[in-house]
């Protein structure tokens, strides 16, 4: 005989209706409501009469339901996400979690409009900043995946001479270890002494050299990083030390190690056959080169000792330790001659005389030899 609705106050109002009794039944219930199954019982027994009945809903309720994956690998679930929910009205009506398996709920939300809210990425990714809308509409559990990219970074490494940061080192060589001590790239520096790594997820690093460049020590230093923003490049400079040695000479008496020999001269040739440095022999036979970098380096005698042949002897030596002194011992023969005397009648060269003595003196006056 009538169908009522109810107004933004809740209230709705028959038409008039004639004398006698009547049954209200709700048939259709407010949206986000469960349709109530009572039914009342009226009577309409006097004029002008309005009689009030008071109807419950109860309200419909729905779940979020949300699973958190790495934007590459859907397989790879993400545990430590965390969401606030905001209402249609912009109330916040409680936060999601998500657990080991990537997944997190939020439940009791009555039927309408909702929109999730990072706070927290999982660790070693970035917070995402979108907004996620989500109607609730069914008691059924409403489901969304969300997803996540992961924190990458690179590590540049700088390699430079100790005494000379413009001198830039190639051929240095580093591992980069995770921190549970795998290795997870090498580094190798170019001509201009860079080397950079691949792209490395969010955590903490060491790196350390393995190999130095030619002619240089290997450093002993590591240098621990952290890769905790994303598109981060961390420079780190490594300094090597270069490799320096001499070569220390010794000049005898080939007869006679006993007899150290003053002023040899000898040249030192690096692999080139350039001249690098002169070595000069002092009162105790011994000549010392200056400090010389890591390399091959060829020793010759250019100037004898004054009374003794020059040595034809040519010796081959490498410095590649820092602080090394390379001996080498050269022998020199000692130049020997005689002294032959004819003594003749002065007026008859062909009457040779016999009997006379001759005393040979040094330089110093010393007697060192007698003819007779």
């Amino acid at each position: 005989v009538d169908t009522i609705t109810t107004g933004e106050n809740g209230v709705g109002t028959s038409k008039e209706l004639p004398y006698g009794s009547y049954t209200v039944t709700e048939v259709t219930a407010p949206s986000g409501y469960e349709l109530s199954e009572e039914s009342k019982n009226v009577t309409i027994d006097s004029n002008g009469e309005t009689i009030e009945l008071t109807f419950e809903n109860t309200k419909l309720l729905g779940s979020i339901s949300i699973e958190k994956v790495d934007s590459k690998d859907s397989e790879l679930k993400l545990e430590g996400a965390e969401f606030k929910v905001i209402n249609s009205d912009g109330e916040e009506v409680g936060n999601i979690v998500t657990g080991e398996d990537g997944k997190g709920s939020l439940g009791n939300l009555p039927y309408g409009e909702y929109t999730l809210i990072e706070t927290k990425a999982p660790d070693g990714y970035k917070l995402s900043i979108d907004l996620i809308v989500i109607e609730v509409n069914s008691e059924t559990e409403i489901y969304k995946t969300i997803t996540n990219t992961k924190i990458l970074g690179k590590i540049n490494i700088l390699k430079v001479d100790s005494d000379d940061e413009d001198v830039k080192l190639s051929g240095a060589v580093f591992e980069v270890k995770d921190s549970q001590g795998t290795v997870v790239d090498t580094i190798t520096t170019g001509e201009n002494g860079v080397g950079t790594s691949k792209e490395l997820p969010y955590g903490s690093y060491t790196v350390a050299e393995v190999s130095a460049p030619e002619g240089y020590e290997l450093s002993e230093e590591s240098k621990n990083v952290t890769i905790d923003s994303n598109g981060q490049t961390i420079g780190l400079t490594f300094e090597n030390t270069k490799i320096l040695g001499n070569i220390s000479i010794l000049k005898v008496d080939s007869i006679d190690e006993d007899v150290k020999l003053l002023g040899a001269v000898f040249e030192v040739k690096d692999s080139e056959g350039t001249v690098v440095d002169t070595i000069t022999t002092g009162e105790n036979g011994v000549g010392t080169s200056k400090e010389l970098p890591y390399g091959n380096y060829t020793v010759t005698e250019v100037s004898a000792p004054p009374g003794y042949e020059l040595s034809g002897e040519s010796k081959d030596v490498t410095i590649n330790s820092n602080g090394q002194t390379i001996e080498l011992t050269f022998e020199n023969t000692k130049i020997l001659g005689k002294i032959n005397i004819l003594k003749v009648d002065s007026a008859d060269e062909d009457i040779k005389l016999i009997g006379a003595v001759f005393e040979i003196k040094d330089s110093e006056g010393t007697v060192v030899d007698t003819i007779t």
